[in-house]
């Protein structure tokens, strides 16, 4: 009885020694390839989370009134997409967590545009910022022997030019439609320019780095036939989303055309009513001088009131002219009307610094 036992015993010990092994084998077969580069996404896109997207100095996100809450408005898109990602693979919905991948992508590759079409601030201080540096570093090339001599002394700098348009890409050019011109349509239009990249943060390159590798990793486990099945829709999806960006690129270029015209006609009514609107739809044109004058100019012959723009104009005559003193009281009469006028700042900014 007791050997009988015992047996048994040994018997049902054995069976759990087997389920055991055979639960560390389930759990080792899904440490594969497909798996461990999923993982490896999904931290990088932890790390997108963490770390801010897009970073100008601190000083001047509070002097210039920077909204750092809508400039990291992407990165928080990320978040709830992340979530719905981590519970779609628990629960094993394959094609549905590659999809949310895919539209998640746009996120991180659109984000250039976002911020050089609907923050035009930023833009325009990441702009500013950039050609300053650029500057700085071409006067200490050109003229080592004098920085070396008044090294960590103040060194007179030539004079600073203000931006006079962050919408750069015009129709009136007749190479926007050739192919060569696709490299400045990328930077001007979509917003990949040098001044961007100066000051994107590494959350931004983990978020894109992130979702490729976690891409990757579900067509590890489901074979080249889904990838290309997913990529035609993609592209089909990406042309149309591009094509829409390009047409209304070119239709602001269009009506913006049609504004010299009814300039030069006397329509000014029509002129500031249509370009109160174009600043809506696009709001780079509220950093380009050419535009600004034209509105202000039609503001003044339609017998329109005072407003901060006009001083801007104002100022801007002076300013071209070589009078400082009066430019600096014009930027400065416009600044207090209107806080927010980008241009004005940008002025204001160069007059003070240009007067030492």
């Amino acid at each position: 009885m007791l050997e009988t036992l015992t047996k048994r015993k040994g018997a049902t010990e054995g069976k759990v020694v087997i389920f055991e092994y055979e639960r560390w084998l389930s759990w080792l077969a899904l440490l594969n390839r497909a798996t461990l580069t999923i993982f490896c996404g999904c931290l990088m896109l932890l790390g997108g989370l963490i770390y801010p997207w897009y970073q100008l100095p601190s000083l001047t996100g509070s002097s210039f009134g920077i909204n750092s809450l809508l400039m990291n408005f992407p990165r928080l898109m990320v978040a709830p997409l992340s979530l719905t990602l981590f519970l779609v693979i628990v629960w094993g919905f394959q094609k549905l967590a590659r999809w949310l991948l895919w539209g998640g992508l746009l996120i991180p590759l659109l984000f250039p545009y976002f911020v050089h079409t609907w923050l035009p601030d930023v833009s325009y201080l990441s702009t500013a910022y950039y050609q300053q540096g650029r500057q700085a570093g071409a006067f200490s090339e050109n003229h080592l022997p004098e920085v070396q001599a008044q090294w960590k002394q103040n060194i007179i700098l030539e004079p600073v030019a203000p931006i006079r348009s962050l919408a750069n890409l015009s129709l009136s050019d007749s190479r926007f439609f050739q192919l060569s011109a696709g490299d400045r349509l990328v930077q001007e239009g979509l917003g990949y320019k040098a001044s961007f990249l100066a000051f994107t943060h590494k959350g931004w390159e983990l978020t894109m780095i992130g979702i490729i590798i976690t891409l990757l990793g579900f067509y590890l486990k489901d074979g080249l036939g889904t990838f290309i099945a997913d990529l035609k829709w993609v592209a089909l999806f990406a042309t149309l989303l591009f094509s829409c960006i390009l047409f209304s690129i070119i239709g602001t270029n269009i009506i913006n055309y049609n504004l010299d015209v009814w300039f030069a006609q006397g329509q000014y009514q029509r002129v500031v009513e249509t370009s109160q609107k174009l600043q809506f739809w696009y709001p780079p044109l509220k950093a380009d001088e050419a535009f600004l004058k034209r509105l202000g100019e039609a503001q003044f012959y339609g017998n329109q009131e005072l407003t901060a723009l006009n001083y801007f104009i104002k100022g801007l005559e002076q300013y071209r002219g070589g009078n400082l003193g009066q430019a600096q009281v014009d930027f400065q009469a416009a600044w207090e009307l209107q806080p927010d006028f980008i241009p004005v700042r940008g002025y204001l900014a160069s007059v003070l610094i240009n007067q030492g």
